[in-house]
């Protein structure tokens, strides 16, 4: 379900992203994950059902822990509801298409509701490393167009198992598996010795200012329910 607040998107924007992103998910996305989810919009969050997955378009962050954010997704509630946000004003002053980055907390949304899945993989060192099932993040700035809206890659499967073949990503921007593309981030949290440490890892022209403000943040809980 998605929730509009703000007159920057339009009614008709709106249902333009609305149609592309179920076409991404049901040609491209469920036939690899085994997932789906319907895409539809509601005026507001009034009567619906309390369980409902949403997804939030704002003008603005609504506080200082969003601050410099263009999305993220967590869970909210005794349940753990999946609930997204974006925000529309930081989309535009980054300059990065809104509908991306609504299609990239859809699909993590998809891959990971409750913002807790880790991959592990060791090391040649015994190091052994946990990388969050984000599917977008790895990929993050590379894009395509469904019926000419902007849409996120994402990873397959195939990115997350070592020595597989591929392909690792729907647009084919990753050679390997555990890589990062060029304008993407991971974190990671690394384990060695019963020490653990988290460490952030970017792309090679991964902006330098954008990686304080993480335009597109996750879940900091995940990282404090493990350390």
């Amino acid at each position: 379900m998605l929730v509009n607040h703000t007159t920057l998107v339009s009614e008709p924007d709106l249902a333009r992203f609305v149609n592309a992103l179920d076409v991404q998910l049901r040609r491209d996305f469920t036939p690899v994950w085994g997932r789906y989810l319907l895409p539809w919009v509601a005026r507001s969050t009034e009567g619906l059902d309390s369980k409902a997955w949403q997804l939030h378009l704002w003008r603005e962050s609504r506080d200082a822990s969003e601050a410099g954010m263009m999305g993220h997704h967590t869970t909210r509630g005794a349940d753990h509801i999946p609930i997204g946000h974006v925000f529309i004003e930081s989309c535009l002053r980054y300059k990065e298409p809104w509908t991306r980055v609504a299609s990239h907390e859809a699909l993590e949304m998809a891959g990971d509701e409750w913002v807790n899945l880790d991959v592990a993989r060791t090391l040649e060192d015994k190091t052994v490393e946990l990388w969050p099932r984000e599917l977008c993040d790895a990929v993050q700035g590379v894009g395509y167009a469904v019926n000419d809206v902007v849409l996120s890659d994402f990873v397959y499967p195939e990115y997350f198992i070592e020595n597989s073949d591929g392909p690792y990503d729907h647009c084919r921007a990753l050679s390997k598996p555990f890589s990062i593309h060029e304008t993407g981030y991971s974190s990671i949290l690394s384990i060695k010795n019963g020490h653990a440490r988290r460490r952030d890892r970017y792309g090679a022209i991964y902006p330098e200012w954008r990686r304080d403000a993480r335009p597109f943040a996750r879940k900091n809980e995940r990282w404090r329910s493990i350390v």
